[in-house]
């Protein structure tokens, strides 16, 4: 630093010099004399420069190590008189030493350690401080906050999933395996950001819920209705969920005594076409090689020409069946298809329209129509091979390969959901 006010110094000089000389041997003089001293000026400002930039690299440690005398070095480049200098081999030693720095390093990690998990036998059943915490609060959000003060005192637990169900259930009959396992992957993401916005939808629908019924089925009583993700669950991540993937579902079941259970041209008394025959939807008891003609018939009528999409997932033994603009479609599960003295076809419709909320708020919903048709039982099983494996081939496999090769079907393999 002091020879770099020396250079200064003399480039300040010499300037006055050749002033009072005449203006050509000035200019002689200067250009050697000038060009010499910027030279030096500029390395030794470089050497100021590096010894800045190595104070400042080892900031943390040096703070660490010295103190009040470190903060001065960083701010302005100068030390105290009784400071040695920090350019100084010997003042790096003092200030740098490997057993400082390691006594700095755990002190921080001491700072930041966390609060073991806690291991011992909860005092309380999990399911019964829920309805607790529920029954105390009016608000299920404030609930909601109470529930993380309990998991912060016993750390590492994690309710979520018997909160959720427990409030679901105060609204809704049906819950589906579907539902249960989208709360408890919602727990898994150990995110209260994403707890906290579908409860908040599911508050919404909830309270909302006569203003949805009036608006899209004022014939369907309240117990048939239940919330449904319309969402492929393993692609759940708290940055892509959007509230309004969690819609309500309207469930039907087919029967000729309620004239409401039906869906588009699809009703009780409907009949499918197969050749220059005809069979009914309702409890079709013919051969199970005619249900690629029932599927074309329940999604698109008796336009055979209209585009049909296939979902088709061999690992999870599913098919979905999609019309042209995917707002009617068909689900075959081996909830549908396991139980022969069961046989069912669950159509859906999907349908938008305005919901004025109770704050008096419009927006667009979107809600589902599931309708589930029931099917007669097969007069006679194979012996030789399960019937789960039966049935699975005839509502899944021979559908699939059916259509394979066909121009108005795309065949897809990926999940349904």
């Amino acid at each position: 630093m002091k020879t770099y006010f020396r250079v200064k110094l003399t480039s300040l000089l010499l300037s006055l010099f050749l002033a009072a000389l005449p203006a050509a041997e000035a200019q002689k003089l200067s250009r050697k004399a000038i060009r010499a001293l910027r030279i030096q000026e500029a390395q030794e400002f470089q050497k100021i420069t590096d010894a800045a930039t190595q104070a400042v690299s080892t900031n943390a440690a040096f703070r660490a190590a010295a103190g009040s005398v470190a903060v001065q070095m960083t701010h302005r480049h100068t030390l105290p008189p009784t400071a040695p200098s920090p350019t100084s081999k010997k003042a790096r030693a003092a200030f740098f030493n490997e057993q400082n720095i390691k006594d700095a390093v755990r002190v921080r990690v001491n700072k930041g350690k966390h609060a073991p998990k806690y291991t011992g036998r909860l005092p309380f059943q999990p399911a019964q401080k829920v309805e607790q915490l529920l029954s105390q609060h009016s608000s299920p959000l404030n609930a909601l906050k109470a529930l993380w003060k309990l998991e912060d005192r016993f750390r590492g637990t994690r309710f979520f999933e018997v909160f959720a169900t427990a409030y679901y259930k105060r609204h809704f009959m049906v819950l589906t395996p579907h539902l249960r396992e989208l709360f408890a992957k919602t727990e898994r993401q150990c995110s209260r950001d994403l707890e906290m916005r579908l409860i908040k939808r599911m508050r919404f629908l909830s309270e909302n819920r006569d203003n949805f019924r009036a608006v899209f089925a004022p014939n369907i009583p309240k117990a048939g209705m239940r919330m449904r993700y319309v969402r492929d669950l393993s692609q759940l991540t708290p940055s892509g969920f959007n509230a309004r993937d969690l819609a309500f579902s309207f469930e039907r079941k087919m029967n000729p005594g309620q004239p409401n259970a039906s869906i588009r041209h699809v009703n009780a008394y409907s009949m499918f076409p197969v050749g220059k025959n005809s069979w009914p939807v309702y409890q079709f008891d013919g051969s199970l090689e005619y249900l690629p003609n029932l599927y074309r018939y329940l999604v698109n009528g008796k336009n055979r020409r209209a585009h049909i999409t296939m979902i088709f997932d061999p690992k999870a033994r599913t098919l979905a069946v999609y019309n042209k603009d995917k707002s009617l479609w068909l689900r075959i599960t081996p909830h549908e298809y396991s139980f022969p003295e069961r046989l069912h076809i669950h159509l859906n419709e999907m349908r938008t329209a305005s919901v004025t909320s109770n704050l008096g708020l419009t927006a667009q919903e979107t809600v589902h129509f599931n309708l589930s048709i029931p099917l007669a039982a097969p007069a006679r099983l194979p012996e030789d091979v399960a019937p789960a494996d039966y049935l699975y081939e005839q509502f899944v496999l021979n559908p699939v390969r059916h259509f394979r090769g066909d121009a108005h079907v795309t065949i897809i393999e990926r999940p349904i959901f």
